[in-house]
């Protein structure tokens, strides 16, 4: 269990530095972009989801029911992620993908305890 809220704890921390990152350093983005995250595989539940939300903030949700999927609209904004935890006993393959636009744009396949998908809108 403190495996686990160890390795959740450094996934956000990724995520969040990640995204201030990409905000001070790249122009915002124009125009308003629909956003899907999609996380799939053989498993029925992720321990934990997190994703960049409608603002630019990160979100995270607890035991989720696999396959996922969220659609979200941004404005203007060009970094999107998502990433899910997923039970370390299993070695089947999972993958996180990314739409914009309905256009697939960051695809990402795991067989460990992690998956995660990342892009930008434009």
């Amino acid at each position: 269990m403190k495996n686990r809220l160890t390795f959740s704890f450094v996934l956000l921390c990724v995520l969040i530095l990640t995204l201030s990152f990409v905000s001070c350093h790249n122009p915002v983005g124009v125009g308003t972009h629909t956003v899907r995250y999609v996380i799939t595989g053989p498993a029925t539940i992720a321990r934990l989801v997190v994703y960049a939300n409608e603002t630019g903030n990160i979100d995270q949700i607890t035991d989720v029911p696999i396959p996922w999927e969220k659609t979200i609209t941004i404005q203007g904004r060009e970094f999107v992620s998502c990433s899910a935890s997923l039970d370390s006993r299993n070695t089947l393959t999972y993958t996180a993908k990314i739409f914009v636009d309905d256009k697939e744009i960051a695809s990402a396949n795991s067989s460990s305890v992690e998956v995660s998908a990342w892009g930008f809108t434009q």
